[in-house]
């Protein structure tokens, strides 16, 4: 009888089988560089975020109860975002509570950009500053809340709580912009 050399259709020959063996160590390693890649990326924003958090931590300021020279309350720090150049932002933590800011008075200048935390410790209260169209929602303390703007215009501008008659009672303050 003769001996039949060919192989079963249903079954793959010798060079197929090395060539779906090659295909599918090459698919794994492309999925694997792919994973490790995007490993590294988020690594690499959270040790960016981690290192935003140290330098807020050790940059002094009333967070921290270390006297910042010039102003209670004050930090500067340097905020890069997405689409902008490099640029210093002032920040301010204002208390607030029944009824007055601490401190009441910020100075900036103009072109600056400014944040301020809004540190509600007892009451409900807001910050406004009409001239910036700056206004963080009122809420029940303990709670803060943060606003960001950029200084445009010189002047000295009142900020106030715009709950019942706050302003009225006091709670407010002044704003420079030189």
């Amino acid at each position: 009888m003769e001996e039949n050399n060919m192989e079963s259709p249903n079954q793959p020959s010798g060079s197929s089988a090395k060539g779906i063996i090659v295909v599918l160590l090459i698919l794994i390693l492309v999925v694997g560089g792919y994973v490790l890649l995007q490993k590294g990326s988020n690594n690499q924003r959270a040790g960016e975020s981690n290192l935003e958090d140290a330098e807020e931590e050790t940059s002094g300021g009333a967070e921290s109860g270390m006297p910042v020279p010039g102003q209670e309350g004050v930090k500067e720090t340097e905020v890069i975002k997405e689409g902008e150049m490099a640029a210093e932002v002032k920040t301010f933590t204002v208390e607030a509570k029944n009824f007055s800011f601490t401190p009441s008075e910020i100075k900036v200048k103009k072109g600056d950009r400014v944040k301020i935390t809004l540190n509600n410790t007892q009451g409900f209260h807001d910050l406004v500053i009409d001239e910036f169209s700056v206004k963080n929602p009122q809420a029940n303390g303990p709670t803060t809340a943060e606003v960001e703007f950029t200084a445009d215009k010189m002047g000295t501008f009142e900020f106030y709580c715009s709950v019942g008659k706050h302003r009225e009672m006091g709670m407010k303050g002044n704003l420079i912009v030189e």
